[in-house]
């Protein structure tokens, strides 16, 4: 199943935005329906009752950032200010990324990681429980349980490797050859030093060599200064 169209959201903070068909195939699952019943904030809507949003507006919001500052680096890069098709792939591998970047929070967020299941499971099984990977795992149930086709470079399981990446912030680390440990104290593109993703998570982060693939990686999950879209 796919989408057959984009579609436009209204959001009381960015406005009218459009996200392209293959997140909106996504998005018209259940399991990213789920994410309108997880707060961004836990339990703080109980103490103040305006900080009500949830995980679902968030992940909107996120896609539609990252896709607008992916497009705005790659055009300014380019010497004719045109996209090119890898761009467009990369563009579009960073918007399901950043939209799919929390289906594997909680009951109650960061509160249920924290909190809860310190208590459930012990400190020790709580600790190798992150919802970043439970994000990875939900991602591939959903294009599984839902028969998704979601295009060119991303029609299964096997090609969503990118967009895996780049919601990690790292390459996994049975990556291509092109990739090298983030450089302990480097920035940016040139490497970082990671709090997750490729050296597990507390290791350093596995970003490809090539530095005009390396920044990609830090629009949606920064590794170095936590300066991105995810906020």
């Amino acid at each position: 199943m796919t989408a057959t169209r984009a579609k436009t959201f209204n959001c009381p903070v960015h406005g009218h935005f459009d996200l392209p068909a293959e997140c909106v195939a996504i998005i018209d699952t259940p399991e990213f329906q789920r994410l309108r019943e997880l707060k961004q904030l836990g339990l703080t809507y109980y103490v103040y009752p305006g900080a009500s949003h949830g995980r679902f507006e968030h992940s909107l919001g996120v896609a539609h950032l990252a896709g607008s500052w992916a497009q705005h680096l790659l055009g300014s890069f380019r010497s004719d200010g045109n996209l090119h098709r890898e761009d467009r792939h990369s563009v579009r591998a960073l918007e399901l990324a950043a939209l799919c970047h929390d289906l594997g929070h909680g009951p109650f967020s960061h509160v249920f990681e924290n909190e809860l299941l310190p208590r459930v499971l012990g400190e020790s099984a709580a600790a190798t429980w992150h919802h970043e990977d439970m994000s990875e795992r939900i991602l591939d149930h959903c294009v599984d349980a839902n028969s998704l086709d979601l295009g060119p470079g991303f029609s299964g399981r096997k090609e969503l490797g990118l967009v895996k990446d780049l919601m990690r912030g790292s390459l996994a680390q049975d990556g291509p050859d092109d990739a090298s440990p983030g450089a302990p104290g480097g920035t940016g593109m040139f490497g970082s030093q990671g709090a997750g993703g490729g050296g597990g998570h507390g290791g350093p982060a596995l970003l490809p060599k090539d530095p005009e693939k390396r920044w990609l990686f830090d629009i949606l999950a920064n590794k170095t200064n936590g300066i991105d879209c995810d906020k």
